[in-house]
């Protein structure tokens, strides 16, 4: 029996897939208040989710140049499975150590969400 590939991303099928979630992320929600002294925004980041995903960088190149170690990545892909909390760009992924930005959300058949992110610079954003 073969095993069926999605094109053109040759995705593997669910079942394949469930043993390469072997990393532990977290998805938080930004939430925005207002200093009521200052009168400012304040950003503040909360926790709605800690699952295990895939992890893959945005391009050969990048793959390349972490395993040289010359620069850091600043695209990567998150795979999880579906959630019942809705997945939005305003929220951020966090994953070893680094803050993700997520800057789209990709529905992968009925079980499976890829969050495309950006590498956050912003060193006033922890």
């Amino acid at each position: 029996m073969s095993r069926s590939f999605i094109s053109p991303t040759n995705v593997l099928q669910p079942r394949e897939r469930a043993g390469l979630l072997r990393e532990r992320i977290v998805i938080q929600q930004r939430q925005t208040t207002t200093n009521p002294r200052s009168g400012e925004e304040v950003i503040t980041y909360t926790t709605i989710r800690t699952c295990q995903a895939q992890v893959t960088y945005g391009s050969e190149s990048d793959e390349k140049m972490i395993a040289l170690q010359e620069t850091p990545l600043t695209r990567a892909f998150f795979t999880i499975r579906q959630t019942p909390t809705a997945l939005y760009t305003t929220m951020r992924v966090v994953y070893d150590s680094r803050n993700w930005d997520v800057m789209a959300v990709h529905k992968i058949g009925r079980e499976f969400t890829r969050l495309e992110c950006q590498a956050n610079t912003d060193a006033n954003d922890q």
